[in-house]
């Protein structure tokens, strides 16, 4: 999805659509297969799926977070390539949609994300992380009292844990 055309008609929905199918489906795959092969019933299976769903979907949007909000030496990549690319994310996305304005054109020109994006736009931004976080903790109430939410859980405290690290004060 680049190009002007394609950008002002991508949509939140179309959004969550690429997240899900780019990095939620991989962390859904992966609980999935874990609880299958260790032999867990169906209920167990799909609330592990389900878990691993929202766990994508969160940490695909932390991911897209790090890309705006940290410096290269700290997250250990090269960052601000989804800006470069022509890529929304989710906070580009939803501070063109409050603002009416080429998010894409203003961080190209080097205005750094803590001011082209809207405070805001960042709570509401770590809000929704936040809500499917949740979301992925509500999927093993169906299979408490099993090791597997003591392990899963430890991931939802680290994503949460360096969410808040990342988050703009403000």
């Amino acid at each position: 999805m680049r190009g002007g055309a394609c950008l002002a008609a991508l949509s939140l929905a179309d959004y969550q659509r690429q997240i899900r199918m780019k990095t939620a489906v991989l962390f859904e795959a992966a609980c999935r297969v874990g609880a299958l092969v260790a032999g867990y019933p169906q209920v167990h299976i799909d609330a592990c799926a389900a878990f691993g769903l929202h766990l994508g979907i969160a940490y695909q949007m932390y991911d897209d977070f790090v890309d705006l909000l940290q410096d290269d030496a700290k997250a250990g990549k090269t960052l601000g390539t989804d800006a470069a690319s022509g890529k929304l994310t989710l906070p580009m996305l939803l501070e063109r949609d409050r603002r009416q304005v080429d998010i894409l054109a203003e961080l190209r020109q080097g205005r750094p994300a803590r001011e082209a994006i809207s405070a805001e736009t960042w709570r509401e931004c770590f809000r929704m992380l936040d809500a499917e976080v949740a979301s992925a903790e509500q999927a093993l109430t169906a299979i408490e009292g099993s090791p597997s939410p003591f392990y899963l859980l430890r991931l939802t405290g680290f994503l949460r844990q360096a969410a808040a690290k990342l988050a703009p004060t403000a």
